[in-house]
């Protein structure tokens, strides 16, 4: 299909449909399973459309998902900020994450000619683990929605992150769509489908056993922690004074340790406090 075929309106209901799913994968819906196939509507579009048209079906894949997942941040900036402020921070950091998904997208339609449909198939999650890891670069560092993030509670993905790392885990998620679309698609076939098969059988089950393989060395006494939660929510980590935040901590700490006298490490939470002085 030429790059200049344009593109029925309907059809950019693919990445729309990508994007709605997807958040259906993170909490409070926890569907995580929806994660290993909500990125296919994407990929069948980006197959089938221009630079251009890919370049916007991306986006439009991006914004409602980054929309649900920062939406929390407007209670804390229109609060903080004058509304105008406030509604222009949001949009940039919504706009901005979403570029990220839209320049996916547009690799996607670029590559999509590759002559070997088995290297497009592993090209695809490598463009999609390269973005991920450039989103945590720079003065962004901004790593919520990531796709692996939404596999915490599947004891299968956990041990593939064991073995292979968090990037690890991104791609064999994305090649597993990948290589499902294009054999839907039927550019994967015959023995191209088979070694794909063989590729995402032998990363699945390497990811699921080597873990178990590993030698553990068991402590004769187990160690004793305690974790100290505090519950402070955006509202009171910016209005409060942080000392009584602190303050909350270590009488928290205090109480577990009065309880259970043999605790050896006490674990906090990562939290924001004000460097406002009133």
């Amino acid at each position: 299909m030429s790059g200049k075929k344009r593109l029925p309106p309907s059809f950019y209901l693919l990445p729309l449909l990508s994007g709605l799913t997807l958040i259906l994968a993170f909490p409070p819906f926890e569907q995580g399973w929806l994660a290993w196939f909500a990125l296919m509507p994407l990929l069948r579009f980006c197959l089938q459309a221009g630079p251009r048209q890919a370049l916007c079906g991306g986006f439009i894949f991006g914004l409602p998902l980054q929309l649900y997942l920062n939406l929390y941040l407007g209670t804390i900036l229109f609060a903080h900020l004058t509304p105008a402020l406030a509604a222009t921070a949001l949009i940039f950091l919504i706009a901005l994450l979403s570029l990220f998904y839209a320049l996916f997208a547009l690799a996607i339609s670029c590559i999509r000619g590759l002559k070997k449909p088995l290297l497009l198939a592993a090209a695809i999650p490598s463009l999609w683990v390269l973005l991920e890891y450039l989103r945590s670069l720079g003065f962004i560092g901004y790593t919520v929605g990531y796709l692996g993030y939404t596999q915490w509670r599947c004891p299968v993905s956990l041990n593939l992150l064991a073995a292979f790392g968090y990037w690890g885990l991104s791609f064999v998620m994305v090649f597993f769509q990948s290589a499902l679309m294009l054999g839907l698609d039927r550019r994967l076939s015959g023995k191209k489908l088979t070694a794909a098969a063989v590729i995402l059988a032998a990363l699945l089950c390497g990811g699921t056993y080597l873990p178990e393989l590993a030698a553990v060395e068991r402590e004769a006494v187990p160690l004793q922690i305690a974790l100290i939660q505090g519950c402070s929510g955006p509202e009171e980590i910016l209005d409060s004074d942080r000392e009584l935040i602190l303050r909350r901590y270590l009488e928290l700490t205090r109480a577990a340790l009065e309880k259970e006298p043999g605790v050896e490490l006490v674990l906090w939470p990562e939290t924001v406090v004000t460097l406002v002085m009133k």
